[in-house]
């Protein structure tokens, strides 16, 4: 957890979806990290797809799929993943400010 949490803060969000993936392989009865990675590739082509490169948030497509994760966990009343799960969702809203053109 605190390896994505450095992870953001240096900026290298491209390295946070294998992070979170594996951390969340460790909880749980299910490996989410592998729900979690199927639903962000899904969701990252679908951008791609859809906006310019310069448009696509990464941390917007992480939080949609950690809350796809969420659902599943809830699903199979897994409360350990789902507590999990929250915590990452959390630190990914925190450090999702946004276009960073709009601060600067």
């Amino acid at each position: 957890m605190r390896e994505i949490e450095k992870v953001l803060f240096k900026g290298e969000i491209n390295k946070v979806d294998s992070l979170i993936k594996d951390c969340l392989n460790e909880v749980g009865k299910l490996r989410y990290g592998d729900i979690f990675i199927e639903y962000f590739k899904m969701m990252k082509g679908l951008q791609e797809c859809m906006r310019p490169e310069e448009y696509i948030n990464i941390l917007q497509i992480v939080e949609a799929s950690l809350t796809v994760t969420l659902k599943k966990a809830y699903r199979e009343r897994d409360i350990e993943a789902v507590k999990e799960i929250k915590e990452l969702l959390q630190i990914v809203k925190d450090f999702n400010v946004g276009d960073i053109d709009d601060i600067l």
